[in-house]
């Protein structure tokens, strides 16, 4: 009797972790920040905005590239990790937003397409906002 509420309270802390994997992925999906120009290179941060838990996460892999072909910005971006599932539910105690970073340099200030995931949107360079998950 012992040994099944150890166990039980084991497995309630821990949500189980490793009963089940589940992969998360985003392609060129997620929260853009861009900030630099001037002087500096330009930075893009993709954010995926799901709750990724330190304690039930593993093989977490976020990339991206971000070129400037003279017209426009253009971003791509792989962000995943697998997810630890159970039947007790996940473990999102310890939660942080999954992301990537990526530079381009020899952008001229001004203002300029950016192209993310099939949509088009506008940046003005220099930017100095800070970006936040």
């Amino acid at each position: 009797m012992r040994r099944w509420w150890m166990s039980s309270w084991l497995c309630l802390a821990t949500a189980c972790v490793g009963e089940a994997w589940e992969l998360r992925e985003y392609v060129d999906d997620g929260d853009v920040c861009v900030v630099g120009g001037g002087v500096d290179p330009v930075t893009a941060q993709v954010v995926v905005q799901e709750c990724m838990s330190g304690g039930c996460a593993r093989n977490f892999t976020g990339s991206c590239v971000l070129t400037f072909d003279g017209v426009a910005l253009a971003l791509e971006s792989d962000i995943s990790w697998e997810k630890g599932v159970s039947s007790l539910g996940t473990c999102d105690a310890d939660c942080e937003y999954p992301m990537a970073t990526c530079t381009v340099v020899g952008v001229p200030d001004g203002t300029w397409p950016l192209v993310f995931g099939g949509r088009t949107t506008t940046v003005t360079l220099p930017a100095a906002e800070v970006c936040e998950p």
